[in-house]
C-alpha cells in the first residue's frame, strides 16, 4: 500500500516499475498521473479544465513542500501551452474557448482565500484542529485512566472504570475527531465542484451565445 503524494489516498500499485513521481520519492496514484498526462497531451478543453483544477486544489491542500513548489512548476511551465490551445482554436474558428484566467483562477488563491490569520484557510484549520482534539482527547483519558487505577484498594475496586476510560476514551476522541474531519474534506470538495461549476458555466454560456 502506497500513499499518493499529491491527493493522499492509499493505493496499491501493480507493478512498483511503473509508479510515476512528482519530484523525487515522491510517488503519485494513476489518478493524479493521469490528470498531469491530460495537461500535457489533452485537446479537450473541458478535460484540461477538470485537470488543472484537480492539481491546483492538489498543490494548495499538500503540505509537503516538495510536492507544492513541483506541481506549481507543472502549472506554470504549461501555462504557455494551454494558451497555445486556445490560440490554434480560435484560428480554426471553433466553439469560444475556455478563457483562463491565470493569475487569478490557478495560479493564485481566490481573493477570500487570500485572508490571513486564523480564518485563511477554514478547511485546513478545522483538520488542525480536529487533529488537536483527537490526541488532547487520547492523552487525557490516558491519564485519568492512570489516576483510576492508582485508587484502586481493596476495599472499592476501580479496574472497570480504568479500563473503560483507558479503551473507551481514546476511541470516543478518535470518532469524534473523525466527523470534524470528514466536514472539512466535505467543505474542500464543496469549493472545488463550486470553483470548477462556474467555469463550466461561462464555457456554457460561451458556446450557447456563438451558436446564436
Amino acid at each position: 500500500m502506497t500513499v499518493c503524494s499529491m491527493c493522499r489516498n492509499h493505493f496499491t500499485p501493480a507493478n512498483e516499475s511503473d509508479l510515476s513521481y512528482i519530484a523525487e520519492d515522491k510517488p503519485i496514484c494513476e489518478t493524479c498521473s493521469g490528470h498531469l498526462d491530460t495537461v500535457l497531451e489533452s485537446n479537450d478543453q473541458i478535460a484540461l479544465l477538470q485537470s488543472i483544477n484537480y492539481i491546483y486544489t492538489c498543490q494548495k491542500q499538500s503540505s509537503d513542500p516538495a510536492v507544492t513548489s513541483a506541481l506549481n512548476d507543472f502549472l506554470q511551465n504549461n501555462a504557455c501551452a494551454i494558451e497555445e490551445l486556445e490560440e490554434k482554436a480560435k484560428q480554426k474558428k471553433q466553439s469560444e474557448p475556455v478563457q483562463f484566467s491565470y493569475q487569478t483562477d490557478y495560479f493564485q488563491e481566490k481573493s477570500a482565500e487570500n485572508e490571513e490569520g486564523m480564518f485563511g484557510n477554514v478547511s485546513a484549520s478545522i483538520k488542525s484542529l480536529a487533529k488537536v482534539f483527537c490526541w488532547i482527547g487520547i492523552i487525557l483519558s490516558v491519564i485519568c485512566a492512570c489516576l483510576i487505577f492508582a485508587a484502586n484498594s481493596r476495599y472499592q475496586s476501580t479496574i472497570l472504570p480504568g479500563l473503560l476510560c483507558l479503551f473507551l476514551g481514546p476511541f470516543l476522541s478518535w470518532a469524534s475527531s473523525l466527523f470534524i474531519y470528514a466536514f472539512a474534506d466535505l467543505l474542500d470538495e464543496t469549493k472545488k465542484n463550486n470553483r470548477l461549476l462556474t467555469e463550466l458555466v461561462k464555457l456554457s454560456k460561451q458556446q450557447n451565445s456563438k451558436k446564436k
